[in-house]
């Protein structure tokens, strides 16, 4: 059996509506500087700034947050399709 490729949303595509809008608003203004702070914070950063310079052995911060900050990077570019915001263009 064979499937259709899913494809990626035009970036003409607008979400307005009662629901999803204050929700895409929340995450654009609130929940991704939150997130990033706190991975900052927690040390995520600073696990790749290590790795980039070969200094391994040493790990900050719970063992999913690297993951994590990869994450919340895609997430922060997805919400960059659709909003303007040079601090998280130049934060990511």
């Amino acid at each position: 059996m064979r499937y259709e490729m899913n494809r990626p949303v035009d970036g003409r595509v607008r979400v307005k509506d009662a629901f999803w809008s204050p929700r895409l608003r929340t995450f654009s203004s609130v929940t991704l500087k939150d997130t990033f702070d706190k991975l900052e914070q927690d040390g995520a950063l600073e696990n790749y700034r290590d790795l980039a310079a070969g200094r391994l052995g040493h790990h900050r911060g719970m063992p999913w947050h690297d993951g994590l900050l990869l994450e919340t990077i895609r997430g922060a570019a997805d919400d960059l399709t659709h909003t303007r915001d040079e601090a998280l263009t130049d934060r990511i």
